[in-house]
């Protein structure tokens, strides 16, 4: 073999090899993307009792979800001086609670909060106790989440 044909054969292995190469990068960058989205292998909250991150994160990703719902456990009064967007208002010292939480659907998720934090755990429990498999409330309540800044509605 020739010194020109050897050369040329050196360098059509380099350039099949930077192919491979690119081709073997854009492959794992589509695999990262698709797998970093995907909330089976990742899933949106840590546990039962959630940061109020994780609460807004998740709001935000499914507010127009009808398989979210978002309780606020605090009287009317305190309901309409302030509200996460989406929240609807269940008085956890009505005498009628129990049974209105009783009466949800079990399929979807929710997320619990009251003012600080003792009536949404209160609440999560009751739920636990009704199996409801995807119930959640937030650490430090509707106080954290003002202090986090995120957005409240009248």
């Amino acid at each position: 073999m020739s010194g020109g044909n050897q050369k040329s054969s050196v360098y059509g292995m380099k350039i099949l090899l930077n192919k491979m190469k690119f081709k073997l990068f854009c492959l794992l960058s589509v695999i990262l993307i698709l797998v970093s989205s995907c909330d089976y292998l990742f899933p949106p909250f840590s546990g039962e009792r959630i940061t109020v991150e994780e609460a807004y994160k998740y709001i935000s990703k499914n507010e127009k979800s009808e398989d979210l719902m978002i309780i606020d456990v605090r009287n009317a009064a305190r309901y309409n001086e302030g509200y996460i967007p989406g929240a609807v208002n269940y008085d956890y010292d009505s005498t009628g609670f129990p049974t209105w939480i009783e009466k949800l659907d079990r399929s979807k998720v929710y997320i619990v909060y009251s003012e600080d934090e003792r009536k949404s755990f209160n609440t999560l429990e009751l739920m636990l106790e009704l199996n409801f498999g995807n119930a959640h409330a937030i650490k430090g309540g509707l106080q954290q989440w003002k202090k986090m800044g995120y957005p409240l509605r009248k």
